[in-house]
């Protein structure tokens, strides 16, 4: 069970948050459809890695506690049009993982615990692109 906050000022956070690091987040608090709709078909593990994919001044604005982010898994063979894989060691990543980006969903700044590394600018521009084409946006 996640712990909860007794007041609004501790949501707070005045960390710096950059498109493309990657962080640890318990996993529990991120939503990973259809899995989470199947029962028994996920299992919850103590954390998950995430990459920041919100870049704009609310990264670093103690008054913003939201941040977007956007979930890792290493299963691969279900990689999907709206996914981009990672690489290992050039990306970040010890092992081949997908970037989830359609699952892109909210998380409080303050429950993002740990850096853990940071994905090349090439993919940082190609997740770029995939948040344009889910806009409908083709460039």
């Amino acid at each position: 069970m996640v712990d909860k906050y007794t007041t609004w000022r501790q949501l707070k956070d005045s960390r710096s948050f950059t498109y493309g690091d990657i962080w640890l987040v318990r996993d529990e608090l991120i939503r990973l459809m259809p899995s989470d709709r199947i029962e028994n078909h996920r299992n919850i593990y103590p954390s998950r890695a995430v990459v920041i994919v919100q870049n704009c001044d609310e990264n670093d604005d103690e008054e913003s506690i939201l941040i977007r982010v956007a979930p890792l898994s290493t299963q691969i063979r279900f990689l999907q049009k709206f996914d981009v894989e990672l690489e290992p060691g050039k990306d970040g990543v010890k092992e081949g993982c997908m970037v989830q980006v359609q699952l892109t969903q909210p998380v409080l700044k303050k429950d993002l615990f740990k850096t853990v590394g940071k994905i090349s600018d090439e993919k940082k521009e190609e997740i770029a692109a995939v948040k344009l084409e889910l806009l409908g946006i083709q460039l």
